[in-house]
């Protein structure tokens, strides 16, 4: 009895065929450069390029950041002067409506490169502004070109400024426990 390969011939075939496909479309998606940027706090904020190492920048004032990424074209890889405003929602915008006002500008063409620069806890004003694309927290803008170069802004620190550490809330506790002890003790002699 003979044993047919074509069965398993075709199995690899499909199989490749997945894996050319799957190639195809995911050359198409990330063809672009990418951003990710997080404020960690509201002077310290991060970001990476093309999911390279992470990049610190402290901020003069409060919740305002400026930055440049030379040799970048953070908009499109097609070039040339870019200038796109996005607003990525604040975890409050539901109830304040505040957001976190990105400018993504990218000069060029004779010297390309990409400047940045972040407003947080802003709340939109006049008639062109809130006509900027709103993103969510975390959410992930698609630049409108071929490439389909992306940028993602997660605020991270509304959660880590209006928390109190772990370290902070042991040592409030241990001072309470403390004060309610000395009060009991000073009851005890007035009693006694």
């Amino acid at each position: 009895m003979k044993k047919s390969f074509l069965p398993q011939l075709a199995l690899v075939l499909i199989i490749l065929s997945g894996f050319v496909f799957t190639a195809k479309s995911v050359e198409a998606v990330t063809a672009g450069n990418s951003i990710s940027i997080d404020e960690v706090s509201n002077m310290v904020l991060t970001y990476s390029v093309n999911g390279g190492a992470t990049q610190t920048v402290n901020a003069t004032t409060p919740d305002n950041w400026f930055f440049t990424i030379p040799n970048f074209q953070v908009v499109t890889t097609l070039g040339g002067s870019q200038d796109q405003f996005v607003n990525y929602q604040e975890n409050d915008y539901a109830t304040a409506g505040d957001v976190n006002m990105v400018r993504f500008f990218q000069y060029g063409p004779a010297a390309n490169g990409s400047e940045i620069t972040v407003t947080s806890d802003h709340v939109p004003t006049g008639d062109f502004e809130p006509g900027y694309p709103l993103e969510p927290n975390g959410g992930t803008y698609t630049f409108n070109f071929a490439d389909q170069s992306t940028a993602t802004f997660t605020d991270n620190a509304d959660s880590s400024e209006s928390v109190p550490d772990a370290g902070s809330t042991v040592l409030l506790l241990l001072i309470s426990g403390a004060a309610l002890v000395g009060f009991q003790l000073r009851r005890a002699r007035l009693a006694a």
